[in-house]
């Protein structure tokens, strides 16, 4: 069963490239170890998540935990115009 509301994503400011989505529009229920974090945008009902990521792929951990890790690789360095 997908979810219809909002996601909203979140950065880690202590691990770099570790970021969430998470059906909270406040921080609080993050993990704690990884904060403080910081919200970044928010994924309408409506809208295809980032990156190619797929909800089915990322409801499970959100319906279980109240949110879904993430990271992100680093740009390689032809992409950051080294």
């Amino acid at each position: 069963m997908a979810l219809s509301a909002d996601i909203y994503m979140y950065r880690s400011t202590k691990t770099k490239g570790l970021f969430c989505f998470s059906l909270n529009r406040l921080p609080a229920e993050l993990p704690e170890s990884l904060s403080p974090w910081r919200r970044f945008g928010v994924v309408k009902a409506a809208e295809k998540l980032p990156h190619g990521l797929k909800r089915e792929s990322i409801e499970p951990g959100i319906r279980e935990n109240g949110y879904q890790l993430y990271r992100r690789k680093p740009k390689a360095k032809a992409e950051q115009g080294a």
